[in-house]
């Protein structure tokens, strides 16, 4: 049980906010791990994909 003296710091810090470019790539990146083993290309490690999801995580509130 916890002290009730003790105030709250928020949550966990293993528990991270998840931001939309995150999400997306969560999505997106066994799609492109599949494309990878099919056709023999890089598209999981593609840096136009790894820019948009910085853009997307800079833009907005956390969803969770």
């Amino acid at each position: 049980m916890t002290n009730p003296d003790e105030q709250w710091q928020g949550p966990p810090a293993t528990q991270r906010q998840v931001k939309l470019g995150d999400l997306v790539a969560r999505v997106a990146q066994p799609i492109a791990k599949a494309i990878d083993a099919v056709l023999g290309t890089k598209v999981q490690s593609c840096k136009a994909c790894a820019k948009r999801r910085e853009a997307l995580n800079n833009i907005g509130q956390p969803l969770s």
